[in-house]
């Protein structure tokens, strides 16, 4: 009898520690594509990264010097070194051409803004607990603000329900910034990046070469004491054995 409690505890440890660390099924990974392409994923036909759903991805331009596209841009998505979260970095840089535009520049003399929106959903369980945000490498005057609609959607200057937007901002003095989200996003979140390039009363040229943007999610404590029942099962295994 003690044999099989431990070997279902066992069993529920090792099931829950997979589920945080592999692709979601039925669900097709992210690619390394345009924004144009991810422009078309739905709710219904998102894509993964670890255990986060992407979709719902929009794109709006203005200023003088707004010369990128959808189809200029490419997401090149990572995951986190947990394998659990991730994210895209958004640049020009296709990893697949040996001779890459610069990204996201505009000349003195100019500006542009670049509004990049899309929607992630957590997996059942983990819950989504911080985020990053960086730029490699910017130069002139470039200011990106993240704003992060956690479990609820965007409203005017807020998010619904009364929920607080969480943001996170980088610009060329500090290029990387790290947030741990207060409260943290259960179920889905919106996010919104922006973009400002500023070249108005520069010499030269302002840009940077890509931007980078993930998603943590970390185990609930109800998960975490799982995967610690499946390892105590695995020492009461070994015990028994010992013994017997």
């Amino acid at each position: 009898m003690r044999h099989s409690i431990s070997a279902l505890i066992l069993c529920l440890g090792l099931a829950t520690a997979g589920a945080l660390s592999a692709d979601i099924a039925g669900v097709s990974p992210c690619t390394v594509n345009t924004l144009a392409y991810y422009s078309g994923l739905t709710k219904a036909s998102p894509c993964s990264v670890g255990i986060l759903l992407f979709s719902d991805f929009t794109f709006a331009k203005s200023g003088s010097g707004a010369s990128e596209t959808p189809t200029d841009i490419i997401l090149s998505p990572f995951a986190n070194t947990n394998n659990v979260g991730g994210g895209f970095a958004f640049s020009r840089e296709n990893p697949t051409n040996l001779n890459p535009a610069p990204a996201f520049t505009v000349s003195a003399g100019q500006s542009a803004k670049y509004v990049i929106d899309w929607y992630f959903l957590i997996d059942p369980g983990p819950v989504g607990s911080g985020a990053d945000l960086g730029m490699d490498p910017p130069f002139g005057d470039v200011r990106i603000t993240q704003n992060y609609c956690l479990d609820s959607d965007f409203l005017g200057n807020g998010c619904t329900n009364e929920k607080p937007r969480q943001s996170l901002f980088v610009d060329v003095a500090n290029p990387f910034q790290s947030k741990k989200f207060h409260p943290v996003a259960e179920l889905y979140g919106n996010v919104m990046t922006t973009i400002d390039i500023n070249g108005l009363g520069t010499d030269g040229d302002s840009g940077f070469d890509s931007v980078s943007s993930s998603e943590s999610v970390t185990p609930e404590p109800v998960y975490g004491a799982l995967v610690f029942a499946g390892l105590l099962g695995i020492a009461t295994l070994r015990k028994f054995k010992r013994q017997g």
